[in-house]
């Protein structure tokens, strides 16, 4: 789930709970003012991010929404940013229980499972690769 605000003709906004919108996080504060373009809109789906491409602090804020949205799933340990390659990766421990938790994430994201040959220390790294909003995400784990 995504929350946007409503704008009103001050330019001021609520969220949809009625908030206002001067009730904001140090995140939203940081991502406003480090995006590199004079109005990008994170929450549009159609944006091309290679063309109007996420500051960190926006690609940190779309990261929460990924797990805002998989609360019913398994959590990762790890997760990390690239802004310049507009990609956000959620890492899982190697138990064997991670196996079925990049299993449910492929359900909920519409990806399949991929199983790579890359092997570190002695462990394959299983991995889910999705687009969310323009960003590449990819959950992955050596098992």
């Amino acid at each position: 789930m995504i929350l946007t605000r409503k704008a009103t003709a001050k330019g001021h906004g609520t969220w949809p709970d009625g908030e206002p919108e001067s009730i904001r996080t140090a995140a939203d504060s940081a991502a406003s003012k480090n995006d590199r373009s004079p109005d990008p809109d994170w929450s549009d789906p159609g944006v091309d991010r290679t063309i109007n491409p996420l500051s960190i602090g926006g690609l940190t804020l779309l990261a929460a929404d990924v797990l805002r949205e998989a609360t019913d799933l398994p959590r990762p340990g790890h997760v990390w940013g690239s802004d310049i390659g507009q990609r956000i990766a959620f890492q899982f421990g190697s138990q064997l229980a991670s196996h079925d938790a990049l299993i449910q994430w492929a359900i909920v994201f519409g990806s399949k499972v991929e199983f790579r040959q890359a092997i570190r220390k002695g462990r394959r790294l299983v991995s889910v690769s999705f687009t969310y909003y323009g960003a590449a995400v990819e959950a992955y784990a050596y098992i």
